[in-house]
Protein backbone atom coordinates (compact mmCIF):
# COMPACT_ATOMS: atom_id res chain seq x y z
CA UNK A 1 0.00 0.00 0.00
CA UNK A 2 2.93 2.32 0.63
CA UNK A 3 4.64 1.40 -2.69
CA UNK A 4 1.29 2.80 -4.26
CA UNK A 5 1.07 5.90 -2.51
CA UNK A 6 4.53 6.63 -3.03
CA UNK A 7 3.53 5.82 -6.81
CA UNK A 8 1.00 8.11 -7.14
CA UNK A 9 2.65 11.22 -5.26
CA UNK A 10 5.26 10.96 -7.81
CA UNK A 11 3.14 10.29 -10.67
CA UNK A 12 0.44 13.18 -9.59
CA UNK A 13 3.61 15.54 -8.55
CA UNK A 14 5.59 14.73 -12.13
CA UNK A 15 2.27 16.03 -13.63
CA UNK A 16 1.92 18.92 -12.07
CA UNK A 17 5.46 19.86 -12.88
CA UNK A 18 4.40 19.15 -16.67
CA UNK A 19 1.77 21.43 -16.38
CA UNK A 20 3.66 24.56 -15.11
CA UNK A 21 6.97 24.07 -17.18
CA UNK A 22 4.90 23.86 -20.30
CA UNK A 23 5.52 26.76 -22.16
CA UNK A 24 2.43 28.95 -23.04
CA UNK A 25 2.85 31.27 -26.17
CA UNK A 26 -0.18 33.10 -27.56
CA UNK A 27 -1.17 30.71 -30.23
CA UNK A 28 -1.83 28.34 -27.76
CA UNK A 29 -3.48 30.56 -24.77
CA UNK A 30 -6.27 32.15 -27.62
CA UNK A 31 -6.88 28.10 -28.86
CA UNK A 32 -7.59 27.39 -25.25
CA UNK A 33 -9.40 30.53 -24.48
CA UNK A 34 -12.16 30.37 -27.31
CA UNK A 35 -12.25 26.50 -26.65
CA UNK A 36 -13.41 27.04 -23.81
CA UNK A 37 -16.40 29.93 -24.51
CA UNK A 38 -17.60 26.59 -26.55
CA UNK A 39 -18.66 28.99 -29.30
CA UNK A 40 -18.34 28.81 -32.82
CA UNK A 41 -16.93 31.96 -34.42
CA UNK A 42 -18.16 34.01 -37.10
CA UNK A 43 -16.02 37.21 -38.90
CA UNK A 44 -17.71 40.14 -38.41
CA UNK A 45 -16.27 43.01 -40.02
CA UNK A 46 -19.20 44.95 -40.74
CA UNK A 47 -18.33 46.46 -37.20
CA UNK A 48 -15.45 47.74 -37.11
CA UNK A 49 -16.51 51.87 -36.93
CA UNK A 50 -17.90 50.74 -32.95
CA UNK A 51 -15.37 51.68 -30.72
CA UNK A 52 -13.88 48.25 -29.32
CA UNK A 53 -10.90 50.70 -27.06
CA UNK A 54 -13.68 52.37 -24.66
CA UNK A 55 -14.19 48.94 -23.45
CA UNK A 56 -10.97 48.87 -22.12
CA UNK A 57 -11.77 51.53 -20.07
CA UNK A 58 -15.11 50.30 -18.75
CA UNK A 59 -13.20 48.89 -15.41
CA UNK A 60 -11.29 51.83 -13.61
CA UNK A 61 -9.58 49.24 -11.41
CA UNK A 62 -6.55 48.55 -12.17
CA UNK A 63 -5.92 44.72 -13.96
CA UNK A 64 -4.32 41.52 -12.51
CA UNK A 65 -0.94 41.18 -13.89
CA UNK A 66 2.44 40.06 -13.56
CA UNK A 67 6.41 39.88 -15.40
CA UNK A 68 9.07 37.92 -15.58
CA UNK A 69 10.07 34.51 -14.32
CA UNK A 70 9.19 35.53 -10.72
CA UNK A 71 5.85 36.60 -12.22
CA UNK A 72 5.94 40.22 -10.42
CA UNK A 73 2.64 41.75 -9.49
CA UNK A 74 2.56 44.55 -12.34
CA UNK A 75 -0.37 46.95 -12.68
CA UNK A 76 -1.50 48.00 -15.55
CA UNK A 77 -3.68 51.55 -15.82
CA UNK A 78 -5.36 52.64 -18.74
CA UNK A 79 -6.71 56.23 -18.71
CA UNK A 80 -7.34 57.08 -22.49
CA UNK A 81 -8.20 55.19 -25.45
CA UNK A 82 -8.73 57.58 -28.87
CA UNK A 83 -10.06 55.64 -31.96
CA UNK A 84 -7.87 56.82 -34.74
CA UNK A 85 -9.56 54.66 -37.37
CA UNK A 86 -11.41 52.02 -37.76
CA UNK A 87 -8.62 49.42 -36.54
CA UNK A 88 -6.54 51.85 -35.13
CA UNK A 89 -6.51 53.21 -31.33
CA UNK A 90 -4.07 55.64 -29.57
CA UNK A 91 -3.50 54.56 -26.08
CA UNK A 92 -2.03 56.21 -22.98
CA UNK A 93 -1.87 54.96 -19.10
CA UNK A 94 0.88 53.68 -16.52
CA UNK A 95 2.28 50.57 -15.30
CA UNK A 96 3.56 50.16 -11.66
CA UNK A 97 5.99 47.36 -10.53
CA UNK A 98 6.85 47.27 -7.35
CA UNK A 99 7.98 51.36 -6.63
CA UNK A 100 8.28 51.88 -10.51
CA UNK A 101 5.40 54.32 -11.60
CA UNK A 102 5.74 54.53 -15.50
CA UNK A 103 3.76 55.82 -17.69
CA UNK A 104 3.35 54.55 -21.13
CA UNK A 105 2.02 55.45 -24.74
CA UNK A 106 1.28 53.51 -27.58
CA UNK A 107 -1.17 51.67 -30.05
CA UNK A 108 -4.11 49.41 -30.23
CA UNK A 109 -4.63 47.67 -33.85
CA UNK A 110 -7.78 45.42 -34.23
CA UNK A 111 -7.07 42.39 -36.21
CA UNK A 112 -10.13 40.32 -36.13
CA UNK A 113 -13.70 40.89 -34.88
CA UNK A 114 -15.70 37.38 -34.18
CA UNK A 115 -19.47 37.11 -33.36
CA UNK A 116 -20.41 34.17 -31.46
CA UNK A 117 -22.76 31.94 -33.34
CA UNK A 118 -24.18 31.04 -30.40
CA UNK A 119 -24.95 33.77 -27.56
CA UNK A 120 -24.25 33.32 -23.71
CA UNK A 121 -26.90 34.48 -21.98
CA UNK A 122 -25.33 34.04 -18.14
CA UNK A 123 -26.66 32.30 -15.75
CA UNK A 124 -30.90 31.38 -15.73
CA UNK A 125 -30.47 32.83 -19.65
CA UNK A 126 -30.86 36.52 -17.83
CA UNK A 127 -30.06 38.31 -20.78
CA UNK A 128 -32.17 36.20 -23.16
CA UNK A 129 -33.78 38.20 -25.46
CA UNK A 130 -31.32 41.32 -24.74
CA UNK A 131 -28.88 40.82 -27.07
CA UNK A 132 -28.79 41.64 -30.45
CA UNK A 133 -24.62 40.15 -31.10
CA UNK A 134 -21.91 39.13 -28.90
CA UNK A 135 -18.43 37.74 -29.47
CA UNK A 136 -14.88 39.05 -29.07
CA UNK A 137 -12.26 41.11 -30.28
CA UNK A 138 -8.58 39.95 -31.30
CA UNK A 139 -5.46 42.82 -31.51
CA UNK A 140 -2.37 44.00 -31.19
CA UNK A 141 -1.27 46.10 -28.64
CA UNK A 142 2.17 47.93 -28.64
CA UNK A 143 2.94 50.09 -25.78
CA UNK A 144 6.45 51.86 -24.86
CA UNK A 145 6.87 53.36 -22.05
CA UNK A 146 8.53 56.71 -21.30
CA UNK A 147 12.80 56.16 -22.01
CA UNK A 148 13.63 58.90 -20.05
CA UNK A 149 13.40 56.94 -16.46
CA UNK A 150 15.33 53.69 -15.84
CA UNK A 151 13.53 50.12 -15.74
CA UNK A 152 11.42 51.15 -18.68
CA UNK A 153 10.79 49.01 -22.42
CA UNK A 154 8.18 48.09 -24.46
CA UNK A 155 5.15 45.94 -24.10
CA UNK A 156 3.79 43.83 -27.40
CA UNK A 157 1.23 41.39 -27.20
CA UNK A 158 -2.29 39.78 -28.17
CA UNK A 159 -4.83 41.48 -26.42
CA UNK A 160 -8.81 39.52 -26.61
CA UNK A 161 -11.82 41.43 -25.36
CA UNK A 162 -15.24 40.48 -25.38
CA UNK A 163 -18.69 42.37 -25.81
CA UNK A 164 -21.83 42.68 -26.75
CA UNK A 165 -24.50 44.64 -28.37
CA UNK A 166 -27.55 45.02 -27.08
CA UNK A 167 -31.30 45.43 -28.02
CA UNK A 168 -30.65 49.49 -28.69
CA UNK A 169 -27.38 48.84 -30.46
CA UNK A 170 -25.01 50.20 -27.39
CA UNK A 171 -21.74 48.03 -27.51
CA UNK A 172 -21.32 47.02 -23.61
CA UNK A 173 -18.20 45.32 -22.05
CA UNK A 174 -19.63 41.72 -21.34
CA UNK A 175 -19.27 40.64 -18.19
CA UNK A 176 -22.80 38.64 -19.00
CA UNK A 177 -21.16 35.61 -17.81
CA UNK A 178 -18.95 36.82 -15.21
CA UNK A 179 -20.30 34.64 -12.32
CA UNK A 180 -18.82 31.72 -14.07
CA UNK A 181 -15.54 30.50 -12.60
CA UNK A 182 -13.96 30.52 -15.79
CA UNK A 183 -14.95 33.91 -16.58
CA UNK A 184 -12.05 36.52 -17.39
CA UNK A 185 -11.96 39.48 -20.15
CA UNK A 186 -9.79 41.78 -21.14
CA UNK A 187 -7.37 39.65 -21.38
CA UNK A 188 -3.79 40.66 -22.57
CA UNK A 189 -0.68 38.03 -23.46
CA UNK A 190 2.71 39.21 -24.49
CA UNK A 191 6.59 40.58 -23.59
CA UNK A 192 8.50 43.04 -22.24
CA UNK A 193 11.50 44.32 -24.05
CA UNK A 194 14.12 46.73 -21.94
CA UNK A 195 15.02 49.26 -23.58
CA UNK A 196 18.56 49.14 -21.89
CA UNK A 197 19.56 45.78 -21.74
CA UNK A 198 17.05 44.30 -24.70
CA UNK A 199 16.03 41.31 -22.95
CA UNK A 200 12.80 40.22 -23.17
CA UNK A 201 10.29 38.91 -20.40
CA UNK A 202 7.00 37.52 -20.81
CA UNK A 203 3.95 39.47 -19.32
CA UNK A 204 0.42 38.76 -19.15
CA UNK A 205 -2.78 40.99 -17.42
CA UNK A 206 -6.18 41.02 -17.79
CA UNK A 207 -9.87 41.49 -15.71
CA UNK A 208 -10.60 38.23 -13.17
CA UNK A 209 -7.97 36.23 -14.39
CA UNK A 210 -4.58 36.02 -15.82
CA UNK A 211 -3.43 34.41 -18.86
CA UNK A 212 -1.06 31.86 -18.26
CA UNK A 213 -0.39 32.36 -15.20
CA UNK A 214 0.71 28.84 -14.37
CA UNK A 215 1.02 28.90 -10.24
CA UNK A 216 0.66 31.77 -9.52
CA UNK A 217 -2.87 31.67 -9.10
CA UNK A 218 -4.46 28.72 -7.17
CA UNK A 219 -7.62 30.01 -6.48
CA UNK A 220 -10.50 27.75 -7.40
CA UNK A 221 -12.47 29.88 -8.51
CA UNK A 222 -11.55 33.63 -7.73
CA UNK A 223 -7.92 34.84 -8.16
CA UNK A 224 -5.79 33.76 -5.20
CA UNK A 225 -1.90 34.54 -5.28
CA UNK A 226 0.21 31.62 -4.25
CA UNK A 227 1.90 32.31 -1.47
CA UNK A 228 5.51 31.58 -3.14
CA UNK A 229 5.05 34.85 -5.29
CA UNK A 230 4.34 36.94 -2.10
CA UNK A 231 7.67 38.36 -1.87
CA UNK A 232 7.04 39.63 -5.46
CA UNK A 233 4.34 41.98 -5.05
CA UNK A 234 1.59 39.90 -4.22
CA UNK A 235 1.66 39.22 -0.19
CA UNK A 236 -0.89 42.19 -0.01
CA UNK A 237 -3.31 41.55 -2.49
CA UNK A 238 -5.49 43.55 -3.73
CA UNK A 239 -7.79 44.15 -6.91
CA UNK A 240 -9.02 47.51 -6.58
CA UNK A 241 -6.34 50.24 -6.82
CA UNK A 242 -6.28 53.61 -6.56
CA UNK A 243 -5.90 55.31 -10.32
CA UNK A 244 -1.90 56.52 -10.08
CA UNK A 245 -1.29 60.16 -10.61
CA UNK A 246 0.68 61.54 -13.50
CA UNK A 247 4.56 61.80 -13.18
Amino acid sequence: MKLIKLLFFIIFFNGIIRIYSQKCNSDIWLENYTAELNRELIDSNNLEELDFGSLLLKNKTNYLGFIGRNKKRLHVFFKSIKKIDNNNYHVLGNTIVGGNNRNFEGELVLTQICSFKNFIYGVDDWMKEKIKDQGIVIANLNLSENAKYNATGIFNGILLIRWYIDLDDHLNYDDIDSDSDSYSNNQFLGKWTSFKTKKTSQCAWGHYKIPCAGDLNIGSAEFNPNEKYYDFGWKDYSNKQKLPKDE
